[in-house]
């Protein structure tokens, strides 16, 4: 992999771990469907991140959820309920989004926060171990 690669990815990173940030934030003032939106998009950060070291891209929510379970999940990089915290967050994240009537909890949202946090920190450690 080449340095440019190395500081897309990086700031792919940062920009996940911002989103993040901005998950608690929202979360703390309670704005608990847009503190989802953020967590996922966090997540959809760093798996991109992810893919893009292997060069790959995708287009599509589902096309990053199928890439990273064939490439990172099957190959035990990347454990499976991180997968599958990927795939539910991103469906709660198209309900909080698109469903008026959807109800969600701070509780809710603690965990998919630190669901999200220990997917991103997951990928910094596979993408470090690379870099090395």
């Amino acid at each position: 992999m080449i340095e440019d690669d190395y500081s897309d990815i990086s700031n792919m990173l940062t920009k996940s771990r911002q989103r993040l940030m901005a998950a608690r934030l929202l979360c703390r003032e309670g704005l608990y469907e847009d503190a989802v939106n953020r967590a996922y998009y966090a997540m959809h950060l760093s798996a991109s991140a992810l893919l893009a070291r292997k060069g790959i891209l995708v287009k599509t929510h589902a096309g990053l959820i199928s890439a990273i379970g064939l490439y990172y999940i099957r190959s035990g990089e990347l454990a499976v309920e991180h997968g599958r915290a990927l795939n539910r967050i991103e469906i709660l994240r198209e309900e909080v989004d698109y469903t008026i009537f959807n109800r969600i909890s701070m509780e809710d949202v603690s965990i998919v926060i630190s669901q999200a946090d220990a997917f991103i920190q997951q990928v910094e450690r596979i993408i470090a171990t690379e870099k090395t």
